[in-house]
């Protein structure tokens, strides 16, 4: 912190005591980091384009070309020779600009960005014109970039780019202009096609914002003397003015005195304000649904101007909040909002001891009083609830809220509130005081928005601190308001783990086509398939739900009904299709037996130990089916049987060992890694090794779990074995069950409902190894899968709804 006085510089007679921390000359913007993403996204998508509507992309440049064509010949020399002219002035230009700059850094900035353009540009022409690459369903080939070509045009894009923030408006434009003059000019004189022109620009502009967003932009955020400024324009008389810290949106937060004695709380936004709503905005809206944001502002001055109408709509309703005392602009290009300061403290951070429940009560009062004039805070946690020294509780900070807000925003607040207490003086008394001042209906109408992503993230990081309470609170919610059942709302539009499921998917079906290309062997294969075989399949399909079934009743010491679980265990397999890893099936297999008796616990350790049972039912199965292969093998060596699967050599068992080691290191060294192993891989292994060590003292149990997992596999390996024999067949059992075990071992670590896609891959290659000409091995493939995957679907999500209705699950 450093002290300065500084003479006002509307009143000359005042003296103003500015104290503030030192302003650091460079900052990483949100603004940069927005033109990094709208750089990117036009990047990718002019190549992509260019692939998947060549013909429009083709189209588009004769018109380009024919338009620069009209230009008079002379006048066409004329700009082309001024382009090359500039092409010359521009370093000199350049040179001059960092010098009037006299900064090391942005030399430093200019020299990586143009380094960068040139190898980046080199490396993708090289990549694009040495490898042919092709989209998946014929979208067309990448189109390639000529090099060097116009390689000049992305390193001036990405130093325009890197000095814009240096300079104006005006000069900005003018290289910008500058740029798209010598485009224009060597299209004109035929020396570049447009897509070359263009993309090299595209291509500058996104390094250039990179190298910006790496080393930062110059800070534009008003310093102490130009918010005195602004105050005094407002009318305020000042004493002394003292660096508070940074406040939510991009704000930051100064304590003010005047001369009469009064203390204001002044707000001071500049630009990047705008810039983090936008991109906090563009990711809740990716990220979460019904999230209740309005559409962003169109300018800074809206932002402020919003949060000062509702701060003046808070006091008119009698809210207890402080009073709005100005609304100003602050150079160069900012707003401040000075407020009345609240003489009190936060109640974040206080603990159960340092709120009491009188405090409690006081701020669900607020929030009544919130709710009840139709106004939404969206932020309601305890950094923004003060208690003065009346013992009076004020809210502060309508940064996010929003007038005649909808109910989810309502509810949201709420659950919020619900969260934020909880996280001081535990679910009990948060829940208690919120029903004494709300009523048990409101806070049951909340309860849906329980959950992570409807809470903010500074909430939601408090919450996740302490363990289970979330489900503490969610418990007490329900036990408070008298609910049978909580149905939260689903908000994750994207899940990360859907992003993961469609990537996969995106590669296996590029990795499928080439197999599927001969769509007329394929159509030959189905019609002369032998079809009897398909009697068999579905009837091992059905084993596994009796074998499935016969794991889950083993698993746990409980007696459960057999026939009511071979049900639960058909809607199992509906539920598999919507989830990857089998996590939908476990748990509705954990809600089963929860419903039929068993301790929580146990069927949670239960439904573990199934899941261990089935990997030691593997294994066997597959050791068994290999020895078998082995001794067909042996025995057939002289006959001229049909190539074999064989082990693969010893080397590759090291290199998989070599890579799993390492991504255990890898995420055992990232502390979010090691909170994963720690809190849920480590209780389920402990859960599943301690079910299993009670079993081994019932054998029985054991026997039914570890014996129900190899008829489901079995189930499973016959199926496949049927549908090879409907196309011809003539490889032996023990080789397509050791295809479809060992296929299944690869395929269950995909991320995929059911390994889709890893597992259609693994088995046609297997039965390609075995010798099956690729039409027969895809249409068995393809059959098999639709019998023992797709199928299945409409038997399991009947009994799926049946046992919600009948209360089984």
């Amino acid at each position: 912190m450093s002290a300065t006085q500084v003479h006002a510089p509307v009143a000359s007679d005042e003296t103003v005591e500015i104290v503030e921390a030192d302003h650091d000359p460079y900052v990483r913007a949100a603004g940069d980091k927005l033109r990094v993403a709208i750089a990117s996204v036009v990047f990718l998508v002019a190549l992509l384009v260019a692939a998947v509507l060549s013909s429009l992309i083709t189209g588009a440049e004769k018109d380009v070309v024919h338009v620069t064509g009209l230009v008079p010949q002379n006048l066409e020399r004329f700009m082309f020779a001024i382009g090359q002219y500039l092409g010359v002035l521009a370093p000199i230009a350049l040179l001059i600009a960092v010098v009037y700059l006299q900064r090391l850094r942005v030399a430093v900035m200019v020299a990586v960005g143009t380094i960068a353009s040139w190898a980046v540009l080199y490396a993708i022409s090289t990549l694009l014109t040495a490898q042919t690459v092709v989209l998946p369903g014929d979208l067309g080939q990448l189109r390639g970039i000529t090099f060097p070509g116009p390689y000049f045009l992305a390193i001036g894009a990405a130093t325009v780019t890197i000095v814009g923030p240096w300079f104006n408006r005006g000069l900005r434009r003018l290289g910008v202009w500058t740029i798209v003059f010598v485009g224009f000019t060597r299209i004109a004189a035929g020396v570049n096609v447009p897509y070359d022109i263009v993309m090299s620009a595209a291509l500058g502009w996104l390094i250039g914002a990179i190298v910006v967003a790496a080393f930062g932009s110059p800070n534009t955020h008003p310093r102490g003397t130009d918010v005195v400024a602004a105050l005094q324009r407002a009318g305020m008389h000042l004493r002394r003015i003292e660096w508070f810290g940074p406040g939510v949106r991009g704000c930051t937060v100064y304590l003010v005195d005047t001369v009469d004695g009064a203390r204001r709380f002044v707000k001071v936004f500049n630009s990047d304000q705008r810039d983090a709503d936008l991109l906090l905005q563009a990711y809740r809206w990716i990220r979460v649904r019904d999230a209740g944001d309005s559409r962003p502002f169109s300018s800074l001055r809206r932002a402020v101007e919003h949060e000062a109408l509702i701060a003046l709509k808070a006091t008119a309703d009698g809210i207890a909040t402080a009073g709005l005392i100005a609304v100003a602009e602050v150079d160069p290009d900012g707003m401040l909002l000075a407020f009345e300061e609240i003489d009190g403290e936060s109640l974040e951070g206080r603990g159960p001891d340092g709120i009491t429940d009188d405090n409690l009560r006081a701020m669900w009062r607020v929030a009544a009083e919130l709710q009840a004039h139709n106004l939404a805070h969206r932020d309601l946690r305890l950094a923004h609830l003060l208690v003065d020294s009346r013992g009076d509780v004020k809210i502060i900070d309508f940064s996010f809220a929003e007038l005649a807000a909808q109910p989810t925003q309502m509810r949201t607040d709420i659950a919020e509130l619900l969260c934020a207490t909880a996280v001081e003086v535990g679910p009990q008394r948060a829940v208690a005081a919120a029903v004494d001042v709300l009523g048990k209906d409101a806070i049951g109408e909340a309860s849906s928005r329980l959950q992570p992503l409807a809470l903010t993230s500074h909430t939601r990081r408090a919450v996740a601190k302490q363990k289970e309470l979330l489900e503490e609170l969610q418990a007490e919610v329900q036990r408070a308001a008298d609910l049978e059942e909580v149905q939260y709302e689903e908000l994750a539009r994207i899940k990360p783990r859907t992003v993961v499921t469609v990537v996969v998917l995106a590669v296996a079906v590029y990795a499928l086509l080439p197999r599927l290309a001969d769509v007329g062997g394929i159509r030959d294969q189905l019609a002369n398939a032998t079809w009897v075989w398909l009697i068999p399949v579905v009837f091992f399909q059905c084993t596994t739900y009796v074998g499935a079934a016969m794991g889950m009743v083993g698993s746990v010491p409980d007696r459960v009904a057999f026939f009511p679980t071979v049900r639960a265990q058909v809607a199992a397999a509906f539920v598999d299709v919507l989830t990857p890893a089998g996590l939908g099936g476990m748990t509705l297999n954990t809600r089963f037996m929860q419903r039929r008796g068993v301790d929580p616990a146990v069927a949670v350790a239960g439904v573990g130990v199934n899941a261990v049972g089935g990997i030691i039912g593997h294994v066997l199965l597959l050791g068994l089916f290999l020895l078998w292969a082995g001794t067909t093998s042996l025995d057939s060596a002289t006959g001229g049987q049909q190539p074999t699967l064989q082990m693969p050599p010893w080397q590759i068992f090291v290199a998989i060992l070599g890579v799993v080691v390492l991504l255990g290191l890898l995420t055992f060294a990232i502390p979010a890694g090691r909170r994963y192993l720690r809190e849920r891989i480590k209780p389920m292994i402990t859960d599943a090794l301690g079910g299993l060590a009670q079993l081994a003292r019932r054998p029985a149990k054991l026997v039914e779990v570890v014996g129900g997992s190899m008829v489901v596999t079995l189930g499973f390996t016959f199926a496949f074995v049927c549908t090879v024999q409907a196309f011809g067949g003539g490889i032996p059992i023990a080789q397509l069950g050791v295809a479809y075990l060992a296929a299944w071992a690869v395929a269950v670590f995909a991320p995929t409902p059911g390994g889709l896609g890893a597992l259609e891959i693994a088995l046609i290659a297997a039965l390609n190894r075995l010798g099956m000409p690729n039409e027969a091995a895809v249409s068995s493939t393809l059959v098999f899968r639709t019998f023992t995957f797709w199928i299945p679907v409409l038997p399991g999500w009947l009994t799926f709804t049946w046992l919600q209705r009948t209360r089984e699950i």
